[in-house]
C-alpha cells in the first residue's frame, strides 16, 4: 500500500521545472532562475526543491509550503491548484483565496432555491453554513444556529445520533474529512480546535481518530437514511451529492435527495 504522506511525482517535476523556465518572463528577471533561487524564495530547502523537479519520492509539502512555492513561481490560480494536487495532495484552501463576491452568492442563493423542496446547503471549505434553502432548515434546524458547521454537528449534536441512522458507521467519514480541514488550516484554527476537543473528550471519537489516517476533501454519492425532525422521525432514504460552483471553488452546494418521494411538510423555519 502506498504512502499518501509522500509524493513521488514525474509530472510534477516536469512541470516545476517549465515553470521555473517561464518564471524568468513573468517576473522580468534578466537571467533564468535557478532551483536555489526558486528554493530560497520559497522558503524550503534547496534539495527538497532539487527532489521534487526530480520526482523522487518526498514527504508531502505542507498547504503554506505548496502556497509560498507558487508565489516563488508566480504561478496563476489554474496552476496553483494543480501544485496543490500534486505536491501537498490537498485543493488550496479558503485560506489562500478570496472569498465569492456578492453576484456571486447570490447566484448561488439561486441555485439553492431552485433545489426546493430538496434540501440544499453552502458550505465553505471547513463545512461552515453559509446559507441554505427552506426545505435544509426543516430538515436540519441546527442549520439556523450561529456558526453552524455540519462535520461537528454530525460529531458531536445529540440530534445527530438521532436523525442520522447507523450514526456509528459514518464516524469514520466524518473524520477523514476533519483531517483535511486540519492539513489545509492547521490544528491551531478556531473552528479545527473546537472539534478536535469534542473529540478529544469523547473516549469513542479519540480512539477512532487515532487509530485512522484517512483524508477525504468532500462528500458525495453517499447513499444513506435520515429520520428529519419534520417527519415525526420517520425513516427517509436520500442520496447526498457536493457540487464544486466554479465561480466559488472554495465553496460547495450540498443537496440531499430523497431516493423515494416524501409528503410535504409545512413548517415555519425561516430561509437562510
Amino acid at each position: 500500500m502506498s504512502d499518501d504522506s509522500h509524493v513521488s511525482q514525474p509530472r510534477l517535476g516536469e512541470l516545476l521545472k517549465e515553470w521555473r523556465k517561464h518564471a524568468q518572463y513573468r517576473l522580468g528577471s534578466a537571467s533564468p532562475l535557478t532551483q536555489k533561487v526558486v528554493a530560497e524564495r520559497a522558503g524550503i530547502g534547496w534539495r527538497t526543491y532539487q527532489a521534487l523537479e526530480a520526482g523522487e519520492p518526498r514527504s508531502r509539502l505542507a498547504p503554506a509550503k505548496a502556497d509560498a512555492l507558487a508565489g516563488a513561481l508566480d504561478l496563476d490560480a489554474a496552476e496553483r491548484d494543480l501544485l496543490f494536487m500534486l505536491a501537498a495532495r490537498v485543493r488550496p484552501g479558503p485560506a489562500h483565496a478570496a472569498g465569492p463576491d456578492a453576484a456571486v452568492l447570490a447566484d448561488l442563493r439561486l441555485v439553492l432555491d431552485s433545489a426546493e423542496p430538496t434540501p440544499a446547503v453552502l458550505l465553505d471549505a471547513m463545512g461552515n453554513v453559509q446559507m441554505y434553502n427552506h426545505a435544509m432548515s426543516t430538515w436540519f434546524p441546527h442549520v439556523r444556529e450561529p456558526h453552524a458547521n455540519m462535520v461537528r454537528w454530525c460529531l458531536s449534536h445529540p440530534e445527530a445520533r438521532t436523525q442520522i441512522v447507523d450514526w456509528d458507521q459514518y464516524l469514520r467519514l466524518w473524520l477523514a474529512l476533519l483531517r483535511n480541514y486540519q492539513a489545509v488550516y492547521g490544528s491551531s484554527e478556531p473552528g479545527v480546535q473546537q472539534i478536535l476537543s469534542i473529540i478529544d473528550a469523547d473516549p469513542v471519537l479519540r480512539a477512532i481518530w487515532e487509530e485512522g489516517r484517512d483524508i477525504r476533501q468532500d462528500l458525495g454519492g453517499e447513499r444513506s437514511a435520515l429520520r428529519p425532525p419534520c417527519y415525526g422521525g420517520a425513516r427517509v432514504e436520500v442520496v447526498t451529492h457536493v457540487l464544486h460552483p466554479t465561480a466559488a471553488p472554495h465553496f460547495r452546494v450540498g443537496v440531499i435527495t430523497p431516493i423515494a418521494p416524501v409528503p410535504e411538510v409545512e413548517t415555519n423555519a425561516r430561509r437562510g
